[in-house]
């Protein structure tokens, strides 16, 4: 007889892989102790220092005789699809835009990320004539840390559903002003949404891998939502009688300067 296998969601089967079974933990004299390279003066970067170890080379192919036979095949499985996402790239296209860059749209767009003096760096793929473009600096998001740190500490990245932008207030001179007295600003809205972006493309990702995959689950989701700062802001304005459809909401990561 057939064995019924369990539905659930990518972000509780992330949950039971690395807070009950605690798969890193086993596998971990498995594969290398060289870490992602991301730059610690970032927020990805001090998530990465927090000691996980990446290794995209096919862990639990590997490793699998190694590993102990206490720990399910299914989180083997499911660590193993972890380490092999892809990195993604975040880029401030603008002074109030950032903007997110995975393989296929770098492969669409014809631009390639390279490391240059510790840094990274989007330019065209291929150049014509002897003047090259100048690069464009980007932030690695390593989509593998982002995750496991989340799963283990049970947590997702920081959203700012309730943010409002900073209140312009009136002075003696007749002008207005913004208080950004104890205000987190644009500026980390924007970057923490980009962030929670890439981890939610992350989880979408796992769940297509691992459907049909695993012995004893069904995997589904992810259930969290792509853009909860627009849920939230609609179900506001719901309560107050100024509801706005989903398609004329303003751009989650577009802030309007006021003039």
């Amino acid at each position: 007889m057939a064995r019924t296998k369990e539905i659930i969601d990518i972000e509780k089967l992330l949950d039971w892989a690395y807070r009950v079974q605690k798969v890193d933990r086993q596998a971990a004299g498995g594969f290398s102790a060289r870490g992602p390279q991301v730059s610690t003066a970032s927020v990805l970067g001090a998530t990465a220092v927090l000691g996980v170890r990446v290794d995209n080379s096919g862990f639990a192919a590997r490793t699998l005789g190694a590993v102990s036979r206490s720990s399910p095949d299914d989180a083997l499985i499911a660590h193993d699809a972890v380490l092999s996402l892809a990195d993604m790239w975040l880029e401030w296209a603008d002074l109030d835009q950032v903007e997110i860059w995975d393989r296929e749209r770098l492969d669409r767009e014809g631009q390639i990320v390279e490391q240059r003096n510790g840094a990274w760096w989007r330019v065209p793929a291929v150049t014509f004539g002897n003047v090259e473009p100048l690069p464009v600096r980007v932030e690695q998001a390593c989509s593998a840390v982002l995750v496991i740190v989340h799963a283990k500490a049970g947590t997702r990245p920081e959203a700012y559903e309730d943010w409002a932008e900073a209140v312009t207030t009136g002075n003696r001179g007749g002008r207005g002003r913004k208080s950004h007295i104890g205000a987190t600003s644009a500026e980390e809205v924007m970057h923490a949404r980009a962030v929670y972006l890439v981890w939610h493309a992350a989880l979408a990702t796992l769940a297509a891998q691992l459907d049909g995959a695993l012995e004893g689950f069904e995997v589904t989701g992810p259930d969290v939502p792509a853009e909860p700062w627009i849920e939230a802001k609609q179900a506001k304005r719901v309560l107050e009688g100024d509801f706005v459809p989903m398609k004329n909401a303003r751009k989650p990561l577009k802030q309007k300067r006021k003039k």
